[in-house]
């Protein structure tokens, strides 16, 4: 069964042709969340240890993200450190390259949505059709009474905190623990 659901998320994900535009993802029928330029970031490197479940399946691995003044980049590290996947957002273009042999279950609009929604500025932050609420710990994004993500910290400060992320449409949840950061 595992199997059978990489192999089509892979499928889905190589059917899509990259570089491409993307303004916003869409979060249900009619909730979308914008995406952020890396003009609205500090510009920063954080090394992050990921840990993707989904029904019975667990993953695990780094990610590098690095924000500069203009471009959004995300690199997945396979267990020796070479690049598996690299995620780049610049204006309003997404690209998607990974690695021919050894390949992640990723899609990469979501990596970037799920990146964004956690850990953006909450002033940012922008949804259409929909509702973003904000707590000190939490942050949830909603459509009309339905809760579609959220998003939990461990400590107030984001960087130093334990992010989950529970996606109840997709129905996977995300655990983004930061292993370094510093601002550029």
């Amino acid at each position: 069964m595992k199997s059978i659901f990489l192999i089509t998320l892979l499928l889905f994900t190589s059917c899509i042709s990259y570089p491409r535009q993307v303004v916003s993802i869409p979060l249900s029928g009619k909730t979308s969340f914008k995406i952020l330029a890396a003009e609205n970031w500090k510009p920063f490197s954080a090394l992050q240890k990921i840990t993707v479940e989904w029904g019975a399946h667990k993953l695990t691995f780094n990610t590098q993200l690095e924000v500069t003044e203009n471009t959004i980049h995300i690199v997945g590290l396979t267990p020796v450190h070479s690049r598996s996947f690299l995620i780049s957002y610049s204006d309003g273009i997404l690209d998607f390259k990974e690695h021919p042999f050894f390949k992640y279950p990723v899609n990469p609009e979501n990596m970037l949505a799920d990146f964004q929604m956690a850990f953006a500025n909450a002033s940012k932050i922008s949804i259409e059709g929909g509702v973003v609420k904000n707590e000190v710990l939490k942050r949830e994004f909603w459509d009309d009474d339905q809760k579609l993500i959220s998003v939990t910290y461990s400590d107030s400060n984001i960087w130093q905190a334990e992010v989950k992320i529970e996606n109840s449409l997709h129905n996977y949840k995300l655990i983004i623990t930061t292993l370094q950061f510093e601002y550029l």
